[in-house]
């Protein structure tokens, strides 16, 4: 779990301190607060940190402003154990001020108050605590990977190391816009050749039907999961959902004909449940509304991408009020497979969170400022709740 994170000359988090113990958080805050630059940090840390290309350091902007360097600090709770991990990157513009022109990032062992390195890289030297000597690596390789990759299988040090780098390979954003391709049938030939790049330790897919087509062929629990979470017992969005299987010359993605004939074709459908419109006939996913469509991406995510850390923009957008508390219930229930952290506009999000549950977002002068409700501000929005009126009734001011 995500403890907290600093962050430095991240966009508009200048100087932007966040605390995120619990497992549902919600940043809450006027438009451009700087909340997505929030979860757009956590995601270019946690990407950075694990990859063997060089860091993308555009993603973090700011570098025309004159500032020298961006930096964020992480701390992890992994089971009984807690990490702080940090990662700083100058700017181009600041390689010519005499700095070093590689990224410097660190992981230490927190233990009631004592802190003790795994490691520290300045430039191309990583020195390892406890160990004699430094380890010589590539200019634009952060350590993780590079130490990774370098250190045997029996090591004593990989565990931290790895127990670090599952964490950050499970954080992922998401904005859930489905993309064009793929959106109601995959044919196989598709299906197959992204399942070849996802074996091999690729990207999970945007695309819902390719989740749904791997989970019926490959993990079937983890579809009839799917169905229960959608269905009656569940959210109540659908009587049943199930995927046809049908030969076809004509690709229905692009409607041109295919250039073999008789191409295996899979399409999910969807049967509303009797309270919605067109109950009892099956759709595919872009018959549906955009609401249903990002509950459908919410939930196939959580259960198909099985991340640590989930960042998620605004996911009342479209989606009644009534089916969001059903649906912050439902990643309430999940919490203990994947923390979630979301931005949210929406008085009927806030009526659902638990006070100790909300971040508050504002911007000063440009920066962005992220708090937590204060142990007294709990307390008496605990009391208000209880008394007088909902959560969003006792932000109101605080805006």
């Amino acid at each position: 779990m995500l403890k907290h994170i600093d962050i430095k000359n991240f966009r508009s988090c200048y100087s932007t301190s966040v605390g995120c113990g619990e497992s549902v958080c919600g940043l809450v805050g006027k438009n451009g607060v700087g909340k997505t630059n929030v979860l757009k940090c956590i995601d270019w840390v946690a990407s950075s940190s694990i990859s063997t290309e060089p860091i993308r350091i555009a993603q973090a902007g700011n570098a025309s402003q004159g500032l020298d360097e961006v930096a964020a600090t992480l701390v992890l709770e992994l089971g009984d154990d807690r990490y702080e991990y940090g990662l700083t990157v100058p700017f181009p513009h600041a390689r010519g001020m005499g700095r070093a022109d590689s990224p410097r990032d660190s992981l230490t062992v927190l233990d009631d108050g004592e802190r003790t390195d795994v490691f520290r890289r300045d430039g191309e030297t990583i020195r390892v605590g406890g160990r004699p000597g430094p380890i010589r690596v590539p200019r634009s390789t952060p350590s993780l990977a590079a130490l990774l990759s370098l250190l045997p299988e029996d090591d004593a040090l990989r565990a931290p190391l790895q127990a670090v780098a599952s964490f950050f390979a499970g954080v992922r954003y998401y904005a859930f816009e489905e993309p064009a391709e793929f959106r109601d049938s995959v044919t196989e030939e598709q299906y197959n050749e992204w399942l070849a790049t996802f074996q091999a330790g690729g990207f999970p897919t945007r695309s819902i039907a390719l989740r749904l087509l791997y989970m019926w062929l490959e993990e079937r629990d983890r579809f009839d999961e799917v169905g229960a979470i959608l269905g009656p017992d569940g959210l109540g969005l659908f009587e049943q959902f199930h995927i046809l299987k049908f030969e076809s010359t004509i690709d229905p993605t692009s409607l041109k004909e295919i250039k073999s004939a008789n191409k295996t074709i899979y399409l999910p459908v969807f049967t509303p449940s009797p309270q919605m419109g067109g109950a009892g006939k099956p759709f595919p996913l872009s018959d549906l509304s955009v609401g249903t469509r990002r509950v459908i991406g919410m939930v196939t995510s959580l259960l198909f991408d099985g991340r640590s850390l989930m960042l998620m923009e605004q996911p009342e957008d479209s989606v009644h009020p009534g089916l969001l508390r059903k649906l912050i219930d439902l990643l309430r229930s999940y919490s203990d497979r994947s923390q979630i952290l979301f931005t949210t506009h929406s008085s009927d999000v806030l009526d659902i969170l638990r006070p100790e549950e909300v971040l508050m977002a504002t911007a000063h002068h440009g920066a962005t400022s992220v708090r937590p409700l204060s142990p007294d501000e709990i307390t008496r929005a605990r009391r208000f709740l209880k008394d007088e009126g909902s959560l969003s009734d006792f932000l109101e001011p605080f805006d």
